[in-house]
């Protein structure tokens, strides 16, 4: 995950408190839930059994500081939201927060 630096015109990582780089990869959606970043990525789903695949969606609360010039991030939780057909694997982006 990056945010914009305005003052210095760059893209920065967002970091934890302690200064190690979040590694959330292969982030396919983004939005605002109470205050916090909740970021979604896709978690491939290989049924042995039945030979299908479908797709978990993994979610991520990220509340998000400032500390000091840099813009820190902790997970407060995580897991698996959802479940969706691999066919529909490209519309995962129109997922959204709601309650």
């Amino acid at each position: 995950l990056l945010w914009f630096d305005t003052k210095l015109n760059v893209w920065r990582r967002l970091v934890s408190r302690d200064g190690k780089q979040l590694s959330l990869l292969r982030v396919q959606a983004m939005g605002e839930y109470e205050g916090k970043l909740a970021v979604f990525k896709p978690l491939d789903n290989l049924d042995q059994i039945n030979e299908t695949k479908s797709v978990n969606v993994s979610m991520f609360l990220v509340t998000l500081d400032m500390v000091g010039e840099k813009i820190c991030g902790t997970i407060e939780w995580s897991g698996v939201v959802a479940t969706i057909p691999y066919s529909s694997y490209w519309c995962l982006h129109c997922l959204a927060v709601s309650d």
